[in-house]
Formats: C-alpha cells, sequence, structure tokens
C-alpha cells in the first residue's frame, strides 16, 4: 500500500494538514485572481473544507485496507494450521478460495458500514475510495494537491475516471503534469470537457476503440419523476442524438407540420386550460379578501402587486362562464359514469386542439416536440392505436378504478405515485391487454372477505424455494431490497430466509427480497439491517 495513506491520522502518517507546520504544501492565495476581494475568508473556508475531506477519505483507505488485512491475516492462519495437519490439496484450495470470497465481502462490508456512518449509499462510498486509490497509485502530483486542499473530491473523482481510460505511461504522466493546475483554476463542466479533449489528444487510436466499445451499450431507460411524469432517456452515439434532436425541432418549430397530441394527456389539458381564466379569477378573490384588513382604505383593485399572487386576474378578465366549464368535471364521474366519459371517447369525438402552428396550435415547441417524439415511436394518431405492450406492476383500490375516490395507485416497487386520473386513462385503453392480481394482505379488513379469495402471503411451501404466487406477493408487500437504504426493485432480488432454511420456513413472515450484493453481505454474517442482525 502506498505509504501516503498507511496508518497514523494524517494524510503522511504524520502531521496533518493545516497544523501550521506543513507550509509550502498548503496554499496561502487562491489560484486565481478573485473578482471580490471580500470573498477571500470563503475562498479560505473552501480550502480547510476540502483539507478535512481529504482527511476524511484518508480514514477511510486506512479503515478499509484494516478490515482487509484483518481478515486476510485470520485466513493466512487458518490455511498454515490446515498445512501443519498434513491437510490435503483439495482442502487447501477450498480454504484459499474461501478466503479470497471472505476478503472481498468483507471489503464490501466496510463500505457498508462506512456509508450507514456517513448517511451515503454504498456506491458513492466505493466510487470515491476507487478513486482515491487510483490517484494515490499513479496520479501523485494530483493527489499531493488533493490532500493540501487545491482540488475537491468531486475533481479528484473526475481525473481519476480519466486516468482509468489511458492506456501508455507517457499520457499517464502527461495528465498528472497538466491536470491539476487545469482543475485548481476552472469549474468541473470545463474540466470534464478538458479531460474528454486530453484523452482523445493523448491516445486518439484508444479513444476510438473506446467509442465502439461505448456504442454497444446503448439502451433506453426510463427514471420515474414527480407528479406522475418520468424521463425517458436513451444512451445513443452523440451524432445520432443531435440529428434526432435536430429533426424533432425542425418539426415542432415547422408552421405546417401536423403533430398529433398525445390522447393520454390531451384531454386533461384542454379541461385545465378551459378552467384556468376561473380558477385565476378565483385566487384574485382570495387575496383581495386576505389583503383587505392590512389595507382596509383601498379597493381591491388598487391594492399593492406584492398582496396578490402573480397568476392571479381581476374578476373581468378572469371570469368564467358556465359555458366555459366542460360537463365531464371530476364532480360528475362516479361508478355509473366509467366507460362513458369523454377521455374514453374516440379522437375524432373529441375536438382536439388544432395540431399546427399555423392553424392556432396552444403547445409551445417542447410540447411539440415531445409528442412527435411519442407519435413517431408509438406509430400512433390516436388513442386506440396506442398500447403498452409491457409488463407493469401497479397497485390500485377498486375504489379508485371505479372512480369512487382519488386515492393514487403506485408502482409495485413503490416509487412512483400514479394520479388516480392517468391511472383510469391508461387502464381504459388498455382493458383487453390487463391481466389483474388480488393481493389479500393480512388485516381486521381483510376477515370479512369472501372465504374463496386466496390470501397469497398465507402461502407456505414445503421446499426450499418459494412458488411465483408468493414471490409475486412478497414483491408488492416489501417493494424493494430489505436492507437498510437500498432501494433495488424487489423483483430484482433474491428471496432470502429470515431464519436460514430448513430451520426456517419457506413463508411470507420468514421471507424478504434481497438484492444479491447484501444478499451475499448477510450469508458472510454482515449485518445488513439496522434493525435486525441475521444469521448466517
Amino acid at each position: 500500500m502506498d505509504d501516503r495513506y498507511d496508518g497514523g491520522d494524517s494524510p503522511s502518517g504524520g502531521t496533518p494538514p493545516g497544523s501550521g507546520t506543513d507550509t509550502g504544501a498548503v496554499p496561502s492565495e487562491p489560484p486565481v485572481t478573485l473578482m471580490d476581494a471580500q470573498t477571500q475568508p470563503l475562498w479560505r473556508i473552501e480550502r480547510d473544507l476540502r483539507r478535512a475531506r481529504a482527511r476524511q477519505v484518508l480514514w477511510m483507505l486506512r479503515f478499509h485496507e484494516r478490515t482487509l488485512t484483518s481478515v486476510r491475516e485470520g485466513w493466512a492462519a487458518k490455511f498454515q494450521e490446515a498445512q501443519r495437519c498434513g491437510a490435503s490439496r483439495e482442502r487447501l484450495d477450498n480454504i484459499a478460495r474461501t478466503a479470497q470470497l471472505a476478503e472481498q465481502e468483507a471489503g464490501r462490508a466496510a463500505v457498508l458500514h462506512m456509508g450507514q456512518a456517513l448517511g451515503r449509499s454504498e456506491y458513492s462510498v466505493e466510487a470515491e475510495l476507487s478513486a482515491a486509490r487510483r490517484a494515490a497509485k499513479r496520479l501523485p502530483a494530483v493527489w499531493e494537491g488533493f490532500l493540501a486542499g487545491r482540488i475537491c473530491v468531486l475533481r479528484l473523482k473526475k481525473i481519476a475516471a480519466a486516468w482509468e481510460n489511458l492506456r501508455t505511461d507517457e499520457a499517464l504522466e502527461k495528465l498528472d503534469e497538466q491536470a491539476l493546475d487545469f482543475a485548481q483554476t476552472h469549474r468541473i463542466g470545463q474540466l470534464e470537457s478538458w479531460l474528454r479533449r486530453f484523452e482523445h489528444r493523448a491516445e486518439p487510436q484508444e479513444a476510438a476503440e473506446r467509442f465502439a466499445r461505448a456504442a454497444r451499450t446503448r439502451r433506453v431507460t426510463v427514471v420515474d419523476r414527480e407528479d406522475g411524469m418520468s424521463m425517458l432517456s436513451a444512451l445513443l452515439p452523440t451524432f445520432t442524438a443531435h440529428a434526432i434532436k435536430r429533426r424533432l425541432d425542425s418539426v415542432a418549430r415547422s408552421a405546417t407540420a401536423d403533430i398529433p397530441h398525445n390522447p393520454f394527456i390531451a384531454d386533461q389539458i384542454r379541461q385545465l386550460e378551459r378552467l384556468e381564466p376561473q380558477r385565476r379569477a378565483e385566487a384574485w378573490r382570495q387575496a383581495a379578501e386576505t389583503a383587505e384588513a392590512d389595507h382596509p382604505c383601498l379597493p381591491p383593485e388598487a391594492l399593492p402587486p406584492e398582496a396578490l399572487p402573480p397568476e392571479a386576474l381581476p374578476p373581468e378578465a378572469g371570469e368564467a362562464s358556465d359555458e366555459s366549464i366542460p360537463a365531464s368535471s371530476d364532480e360528475t364521474w362516479g361508478p355509473d359514469s366509467v366507460g362513458q366519459q369523454p377521455h374514453a371517447q374516440p379522437a375524432e369525438d373529441q375536438d382536439l386542439p388544432p395540431t399546427s402552428r399555423s392553424e392556432g396550435d396552444p403547445r409551445n415547441l417542447d410540447q411539440r416536440s415531445a409528442d412527435a417524439f411519442c407519435a413517431w415511436l408509438l406509430s400512433a394518431q390516436s388513442p386506440e392505436e396506442i398500447q403498452v405492450d409491457a409488463q407493469i406492476g401497479v397497485i390500485v383500490s377498486q375504489e379508485t378504478l371505479l372512480g369512487e375516490s382519488e386515492e393514487p395507485g403506485r408502482t409495485r416497487d413503490g416509487r412512483m405515485p400514479l394520479p388516480a386520473r392517468n391511472l383510469r386513462d391508461m387502464l381504459a385503453r388498455q382493458t383487453e391487454r390487463l391481466d389483474w392480481y388480488e393481493l389479500i394482505m393480512t388485516s381486521a379488513a381483510n376477515a370479512q372477505r369472501p372465504s374463496e379469495r386466496q390470501n397469497l402471503l398465507a402461502i407456505r411451501a414445503a421446499g426450499r424455494y418459494p412458488p411465483a404466487r408468493l414471490r409475486t406477493a412478497l414483491w408488492f408487500r416489501d417493494s424493494t431490497c430489505a436492507a437498510d437504504g437500498c432501494r433495488v426493485p424487489a423483483e430484482f432480488c433474491d428471496i432470502d430466509h429470515i431464519a436460514p432454511w430448513p430451520e426456517g420456513s419457506t413463508e411470507a413472515e420468514n421471507l424478504q427480497p434481497l438484492c444479491r450484493r447484501h444478499h451475499r453481505l448477510k450469508s458472510w454474517s454482515f449485518a445488513v439491517r439496522a434493525d435486525l442482525i441475521q444469521a448466517a
């Protein structure tokens, strides 16, 4: 191990930075001229914070190494003892393999426990440790600059990541010579661009090969956001991505191009636009009533602007007549109106807004671009043509389905709430493509349910592996990995016996989903839940 982080509480094993005895390594002035001299103390605080973080990273490196060393020495003693006892070669090989696995899992456990102490994910802790090791080993100038507070942890990680892409010693030396000066005088985004350029300049052939390998990882992903929205991302070659975006922008800006409205949301947006004048007028009335006590001598029209919300309009400008309120307002929904609501009707009966800008399309360019993207990918022009050809686990109450409640549903992993209206709209168009599962939880309310309905969580298997129905029930019950802080969806996890099988039974109360990482840690007797230390 590099002796610059091996032993002691300081980066060099001796006096920690900032103690007053390491002058020369610690910058006393900012690397760039400050635009406001009054921010000099702020720069010094930032420098001290960076040096404190450097000490923290060093402690983490030593803790991780001490953990590995302890396990390594323990298994080395077992190996030597087996040799003295004349163990067979097969036995010795088995001890050696087990020692490697034990060391690996001990390192992961150290990362888990440091993450708990720091309130951070295991991934971020492991990434930080990996970057620090690489820099300490191969980038001495960058590493010393980090210890002195010249660059932050994030900049260190960016430079260390670039080191991974370089293959020749000459390129590594140049990176170490040039990166520190650039990193301490430029922003993170500028450093990232500089590093990408450096990689291509230093090793152009290797950069071309990396692109070819990266192109094989192209994919499309979905990240759930708030309020029933998700981010659809595609990892594509840069040229392809820019070409697609430009084509979308070109069509969205065209005055004559017809872009169909997204039928899943068009009806709701139209209702909102019709109700907007009434909502703004009501906001004005409420604000005027609230401000009247503070300004008793002024009529509402003369109230100061700060007394009214920015979106408010006076009644004359925002008054809405009964005709402006759609007949299918939320108040008319109910079990008797299911299947007869306007959003369930064909597109030609809905009187959709214009689809081209020349005809008065009310959408902005971003909205038109998004709808064009949906139309092209789904090859659809009307609601009936859009079909969701995927398996989506959703938990929704019967009352919500019937329109008797606006309680939102949720995705099976529990991450994303699904607004009741959007959920009903989606399900109404997928009636013939749905598979329904009923999950009866153990509760007093469920005691009154018909006896022919089986409680999936009451299933008990005779063997080690739970049947598919029980596994599905556990996915809905627990949503994610049971380890503290882990958000891996339950359907991607192993089903673990809390009390090991065969002593522990294969039933819901003794089963929990654990992702493969945390399942392995538990198998090696490391705690993965703060409220329960489980046996191997």
